[in-house]
This record gives C-alpha cells, structure tokens and sequence, in this order.
C-alpha cells in the first residue's frame, strides 16, 4: 500500500453525498517517483463524496516543493477533481481511476504526480 493510499470503506457504505475529509502532511521518500524528487513536506487536504457508482475526490490543498534543473520550485494547488468508480470502464476518461474494491481503497499517488508535473510544464 502507497503513502497516499486512503480507506474508503466507510463511505461506500454509506449514502451518496456523504463526505470524509482527510489530511496528510509528510516526507516523501527519495525515490517514492522516478521522475519527482521533493525538497518539502507533501501537504494535502482531501475532501471526498460518495456517489453511487464510486467516490468523487477533491484535493482542496495541494503544497510541496520538488526539485528542478533550475533549483526548487514550490507547488501550491488547489480544487483538484477525480472521480474513482467501482467498476473499471474502458471508456471514461484518463481523469477516471477505479476503486481497488478488494482493499477498499483509493490510491492518489498518480493523480499527485500527474498534477505535480503538469504544474512544471
């Protein structure tokens, strides 16, 4: 299991509309991405909903700082919007992950590296 993995057991039990917020703040490891190497703590406040086919996540706070070629560049985001489903389909959208509905589980640390490094382009 990842760092950024959250249990979202609680809420596929529940009603949709229902929200748990989390909050992280840490040290990610040299090497957790090939690609990122973090001079800060990861800051993250997550807000997530159920829906009936899965949870819609929104990071609200999104700080770190990563190293670049041209020294460290602070990264401050916020109102990120994925949606996980249950099921996987073929169709939806690259912004669409599925749940691990084995562990219950969503794991954000692609939807993390993904909005890192669109931020650096």
């Amino acid at each position: 299991m990842s760092l950024l993995t959250l249990p979202i057991g609680d809420i596929l039990e529940s009603f949709p509309g229902d929200t748990r917020e989390y909050r992280f703040e840490g040290e990610i490891p040299s090497g957790y991405y090939d690609d990122l190497e973090f001079s800060a703590p990861l800051v993250l406040v997550i807000r997530i909903i159920g829906l009936d086919d899965g949870v819609q996540v929104i990071i609200e706070t999104l700080k770190t700082s990563i190293v670049t070629p041209d020294g460290d560049r602070a990264i401050s985001l916020s109102g990120l919007d994925r949606e996980f489903k249950k099921l996987y389909d073929p169709l939806a959208p690259d912004d669409v992950k599925t749940i691990d509905m084995k562990h219950r589980t969503v794991d954000l640390s692609e939807v993390v590296r993904e909005e890192i490094l669109i931020t650096c382009m």
